[in-house]
């Protein structure tokens, strides 16, 4: 049991006087008390929920693959490379692949000038989005930054339909050859 003692002093050579009583309080109902609040405030607290970006992935059907036909028109295919050099091309040709960087003068120009494109041919969907279609990929030399930078790059400027891919071995060619190569 804890208490305190809050007796005075002695009397060395002073007058005597009538002895006072000391006053002993318990602080064993304060501390339970005090162990009770604290496990009643982180009980019913709620800790902060984490916010992420929802990426829905295309379930796959097991015997009947339904592949629908996606106009050429409609994609823009962006490849993350090394030292955040980004590679695209439209359509589903990789020929002559152009480079850019992540500044909002690079990628985000690209895609809202492809969406430009995209809504004057097609117009945009029900929901009043754009109807472009990114295909993201990265080369073993990206890193996961670089795959962050772009999705939330599709992310700002609005683009619903994209998916990641991985890169295809005509394509790694194309890039080793400086974007030069016509590849199908």
């Amino acid at each position: 049991m804890a208490q305190i003692d809050t007796s005075s002093g002695g009397d060395k050579g002073k007058k005597v006087r009538s002895k006072k009583a000391s006053t002993n309080v318990d602080m064993t109902p304060m501390v339970d008390l005090a162990f009770l609040l604290i496990s009643f405030f982180m009980l019913t607290t709620s800790l902060s929920k984490p916010v992420a970006m929802n990426l829905s992935m295309p379930i796959k059907e097991k015997n009947d693959e339904k592949k629908a036909e996606i106009p050429e028109s409609k994609v823009l295919n962006i490849i993350c490379d090394k030292d955040n050099n980004i590679w695209y091309y439209p359509g589903f040709v990789a020929a002559g692949l152009k480079t850019t960087n992540y500044s909002p003068d690079g990628i985000r120009k690209i895609i809202l000038d492809k969406q430009k494109e995209v809504d004057a041919k097609w117009g945009k969907d029900s929901k009043g989005f754009s109807q472009i279609i990114c295909l993201i990929k990265l080369t073993e030399d990206a890193n996961y930054n670089n795959m962050v930078d772009v999705l939330d790059e599709m992310d700002i400027t609005g683009t619903k339909i994209y998916a990641i891919q991985d890169v295809n071995k005509l394509e790694t060619e194309a890039i080793a050859n400086g974007g030069n190569a016509k590849v199908q």
